[in-house]
């Protein structure tokens, strides 16, 4: 393989994954492995502010589903490896509208 080739590959490698549009809907839980999360989506990455507007709206999160507020937010999202499991994870960039409550 040709060294320029190699360099471009190496920054396709790179490149951050696109951020994309999103529904979390589920229960906002507040796990001490995995960090706080609402369904599928990870919500380590988002400023204290934001994790403000959220707690107003749907509660403190819960250590279990069972004592988890329901919630509900639409969200730019990256697609990130899950550093607990295989697999992807949705990293949360920005919230753009938050609701209490979830389909069960």
């Amino acid at each position: 393989m040709r060294p320029l080739a190699i360099a471009a590959m190496s920054i396709a490698m790179l490149a951050p994954a696109k951020a994309r549009e999103m529904i979390c809907a589920g229960t906002l839980t507040d796990q001490r492995t995995v960090g706080i999360q609402i369904a599928n989506c990870d919500l380590n990455s988002i400023s204290d502010k934001e994790f403000k507007r959220i707690i107003d709206v749907c509660g403190l999160p819960g250590g279990t589903d069972k004592t988890a507020p329901r919630c509900r937010i639409r969200a730019t999202v990256s697609r990130e490896p899950n550093k607990y499991k295989t697999g992807v994870v949705n990293v949360v960039q920005k919230i753009l509208d938050i609701s209490k409550g979830a389909e069960k």
